[in-house]
């Protein structure tokens, strides 16, 4: 019985051998396949991923750009009496988001949730917008803030329309420009190479923008005619103020008047060796109670 053993092993053992080690190349050769086929689909799977991530980060963003391109005319309704509208006429347009403060202030909020929620999936250059955007605009709010014109915001927009529209058109051309890249590469947006990205766009947006003019160069020709134009803007916001005065009486409206004579009046106590003489210059007049009070304002 061994011998017969020894005789098949003998006749088949090259046999054998050859079919065991193609079963182990073969087995093998299958898990190599296999684990490069399943590593591969993972990074499909993965860029798949973060390829979505990706555009919806880019169209959220592109979103809130859109936002910058809604026109209102300033004064409507004077100037549609007027013989010609021109919208290209920056002082009479401003962007919606510049019709009040809480409209711009909204929109820095969303630059800055999306500065949050996307910026991570956003190129550099992408993401250099909303870091100009957000530091930028709240500049500009600051700005109008410490000018007192928080009441003039459309005023404002117009002023500042032009810095508005080159953020709003840089942005848009870098959105398209990852849009038609389809990368799925993300980046951490620090170091030096972010750094480079943000001095590039300050640089190039900082060219003939009207806030940097204002802010550091207040003795140019530009800054001068903007800042007689807030100067008038609060001259306006005076007369308002003293044109409307309460009763102190009834707190209805009075009517201001002008006195056509001269009234003189005498400061101090009867007996007094020195009375300093007043001439009240007008009068609002209360025609629901008949309440007059004098002011030496014209």
């Amino acid at each position: 019985m061994f011998e017969i053993l020894h005789n098949f092993l003998v006749v088949y053992a090259g046999e054998i051998l050859t079919g065991i080690i193609v079963a182990v190349v073969s087995v093998a050769a299958s898990y190599i396949f296999y684990r490069f086929k399943l590593r591969k689909e993972q990074k499909v799977r993965f860029q798949d991923v973060i390829g979505e991530k990706i555009a919806e980060a880019l169209l959220a963003v592109w979103d809130i750009e859109r936002k910058a391109h809604t026109q209102e005319i300033y004064d409507i309704e004077k100037r549609l009496d007027e013989e010609q509208v021109s919208l290209l006429n920056p002082e009479g347009v401003y962007l919606a988001i510049m019709s009040d403060s809480n409209a711009f202030l909204e929109f820095v909020v969303e630059i800055n949730d999306a500065r949050g929620d996307y910026e991570k999936y956003l190129s550099d250059e992408v993401a250099a917008h909303l870091w100009y955007g957000s530091s930028r605009f709240m500049e500009m709010a600051n700005f109008i803030a410490r000018e007192g014109m928080v009441n003039h915001y459309p005023e404002m927009g117009t002023i500042f329309l032009f810095d508005i529209l080159n953020w709003r058109d840089s942005l848009e051309k870098a959105i398209v420009r990852d849009i038609n890249r389809h990368s799925t590469k993300v980046v951490a947006h620090r170091g030096r190479k972010w750094e480079k990205a943000k001095e590039k766009l300050q640089k190039k947006l900082h060219k003939k923008n009207v806030l940097n003019e204002l802010l550091n160069n207040p003795d140019g020709d530009v800054a001068r005619m903007l800042y007689l134009f807030i100067e008038g803007l609060r001259e306006l916001d005076q007369n308002a103020e003293e044109e409307i005065m309460k009763c102190l009486r009834c707190e209805k409206e009075m009517e201001k008047v002008t006195l056509s004579q001269g009234i003189v009046l005498y400061e101090g106590k009867k007996g007094d060796k020195q009375q300093e003489p007043c001439s009240p210059k007008s009068a609002y007049i209360c025609k629901n109670c008949g309440y007059v009070e004098l002011s030496l304002k014209e």
